[in-house]
C-alpha cells in the first residue's frame, strides 16, 4: 500500500495525550505533537476512523512547542508532552478537569492545579520491559507509543535519577551477552519480563527487581543470577535485589513469588508533612511490590492539602478504605481520634502495620480483608458504630458499585476521594453526590510531561 502524505493542524489531545487533527471525515492522531502545530505527516494505518500519523516535518511549530530534553521524545511511550511548554501542560490538565464539571449543577471551590517542583528526575519508580525480535535483537526499555508492545532501547530516561539509567544500560548489556530470551506472551516462551527500579527520594535507598516467567525450561542459572546481581551492585553496592517469578497458567489466577537475592527486604522513604502549623516526619518501609506515590515531593503537598481541606478535630473517627499500605491513614492519624484502615492485600497490610509501629502511632488499626465483608460484620459494627470521615484512593478504574454502596451505608459526614483518573472519579462522584455535596476540588501534577493528573475531591453530607 502506497504511503499517504498529508498536511494537518493539531487541534486537541487524545486520552493518551497525543495530538489530534481533523482529516476529511476522520481524524489523525500524531505522537510528539502540540496543539497549533502545522505538520506534514504520513498516514500509517487506521482504527475506528482514526489514522496514525507520523511526523515528517513541522511546517509551522505551535507557539506552545519547546525543545524536548530527551532524544527518545516523539517515539517513547513513557512521556508524550516534553515538546509542550510546562505551564501549558498545567493549563491543559486543569482545563480537562474543569471541562468534566462544566455542567455541574452544584457550585464548589475549584483550587488551581499544584505543579511538580521537579519537572525531571521526579519518579521514584520505573518499570522497564524486556523484548526480542525475530532476528534475535534484544531490547530493554519502554514501550514505543502506539506500537502494540514494541520496546525501545532507552539510553537515558529523564524522568528518573542517573543511577536508574546506569542500571538500565548495564542490565541491557548483560541481557545481550547472556544466553537468555525475553518472555514472549503469545508463545509463553522465554524468561525475562521486566526490570523494576525503585528508590527513596529522601533516603537514597534503592531496590531492583527482575521479573521472570515461571516456565522451568527457561529458568535462569545460578551463574546468570550471580552475574545479574554483580551488574547491579557495581553501580549501587547497597541496593536490595529481588527475583520475582510471574506464574501465569491459563484458567488459573496469576501468582507472583518474590525471592530476596541481596540486601534488605524493604527500602525506606521519608515524608515531611506540614499541616496546622506543625511539621511531622514519617518513615515508611516499602516492600518490592507495595504501592507508594511515584512522585514523593508532590505526594507530600497532596497530603498536606488533604489535611487542610478536611474539617479535622481530635474527636473524629476515620475509615481509610481500600487503603493499600495505609499511607493516608498514617498521615491523618495525629489530627483525629482514631483511624481504621481496611485492605484486602495481605502484603500491603503487613507493610502498614510495620509503618504504624515505625511511626509510633497508637490510635490506628489495620484490618486485612474484603472491605464490604468487614463493614457488614456485626462485631466490626459493634466496635466501630460511627465514622466521621471516609478516605478512598482507588486504582484508575475507580470504585465498583458495591464499593460505592459500602461508602454510602457508612453515613459519614465527610468524604475524601483521591484519584489518579478524574474521568472515573467523576462517574463515581455523580453517584456519591446523591447523598453528598462536592465542596472542594484540587488537582496535582504528579507526572510532568504526561497527560496524567491526580485529583482531590472533598465532599460533605447533604
Amino acid at each position: 500500500m502506497k504511503e499517504k502524505i498529508v498536511d494537518v493542524e493539531i487541534e486537541s489531545y487524545s486520552k493518551k495525550g497525543h495530538g489530534v487533527a481533523a482529516y476529511n471525515t476522520s481524524k489523525v492522531e500524531v505522537v510528539g505533537s502540540a496543539i497549533g502545530d502545522l505538520l506534514e505527516v504520513s498516514l500509517r494505518g487506521r482504527k475506528k476512523r482514526v489514522h496514525n500519523g507520523h511526523i515528517l516535518s513541522i511546517k509551522k511549530p505551535s507557539s506552545l512547542r519547546v525543545m524536548p530534553s530527551c532524544r527518545h521524545s516523539g517515539s517513547c511511550g513513557g512521556c508524550c508532552w516534553q515538546q509542550i511548554d510546562y505551564n501549558e501542560q498545567l493549563k491543559t490538565k486543569e482545563g480537562q478537569i474543569r471541562e468534566l464539571y462544566r455542567d455541574s449543577e452544584e457550585a464548589f471551590n475549584f483550587l488551581p492545579i499544584h505543579p511538580s517542583s521537579s519537572k525531571f528526575a521526579y519518579r521514584n519508580k520505573m518499570e522497564f520491559s524486556f523484548s526480542q525480535d525475530l532476528k534475535g535483537n534484544k531490547y530493554l526499555g519502554l514501550i514505543i507509543a502506539k506500537s502494540r508492545g514494541k520496546v525501545e532501547n532507552i539510553e537515558k530516561c529523564h524522568l528518573v535519577n542517573p543511577w536508574m539509567n546506569e542500571v538500565l544500560c548495564s542490565i541491557r548489556a548483560w541481557f545481550e551477552n547472556e544466553d537468555i530470551q525475553a518472555f514472549h506472551a503469545p508463545s509463553a516462551k522465554g524468561a525475562l519480563r521486566t526490570l523494576t527500579l525503585r528508590e527513596g527520594m529522601r533516603t537514597g535507598e534503592k531496590m531492583v527487581m527482575l521479573t521472570i516467567s515461571s516456565t522451568p525450561e527457561y529458568a535462569l542459572s545460578k551463574e546468570q543470577l550471580h552475574s545479574f546481581q554483580k551488574q547491579v551492585l557495581n553501580i549501587s553496592p547497597d541496593a536490595s535485589i529481588f527475583l520475582r517469578i510471574h506464574q501465569a497458567i491459563k484458567g488459573e489466577v496469576t501468582k507472583f513469588y518474590e525471592m530476596l537475592l541481596n540486601g534488605s527486604e524493604t527500602f525506606q522513604e521519608h515524608l515531611e508533612i506540614t499541616a496546622y502549623g506543625q511539621t511531622r516526619k514519617y518513615i515508611f518501609d516499602i516492600s518490592p511490590t507495595s504501592f507508594f506515590q511515584p512522585n514523593t515531593l508532590v505526594a507530600e503537598k497532596l497530603f498536606e492539602s488533604a489535611l487542610e481541606i478536611c474539617e479535622l478535630n481530635k474527636d473524629m473517627r476515620v475509615f481509610d478504605l481500600y487503603s493499600g499500605t495505609s499511607t493516608l491513614g498514617i498521615v491523618f492519624s495525629p489530627f483525629v481520634k482514631n483511624v481504621v484502615s481496611i485492605e484486602l492485600n495481605p502484603y500491603a497490610t503487613f507493610d502498614a502495620k510495620v509503618n504504624i509501629e515505625n511511626n509510633h502511632i497508637a490510635n490506628m488499626e489495620v484490618i486485612q480483608g474484603d472491605v464490604g465483608e468487614i463493614l457488614k460484620d456485626p462485631s466490626f459494627q459493634k466496635k466501630h458504630p460511627k465514622v466521621d470521615l471516609v478516605i478512598v484512593d482507588p486504582p484508575r478504574t475507580g470504585l465498583d458499585p458495591s464499593a460505592i454502596q459500602n461508602i454510602l451505608n457508612l453515613d459519614a459526614t465527610q468524604l475524601l476521594y483521591i484519584s489518579c483518573n478524574p474521568k472515573t472519579q467523576k462517574e463515581d462522584l455523580v453517584k456519591l453526590c446523591q447523598v453528598y455535596k462536592l465542596v472542594v476540588m484540587k488537582p496535582f501534577d504528579q507526572f510532568p510531561h504526561t497527560p496524567h493528573v491526580e485529583n482531590i475531591a472533598y465532599l460533605v453530607k447533604k
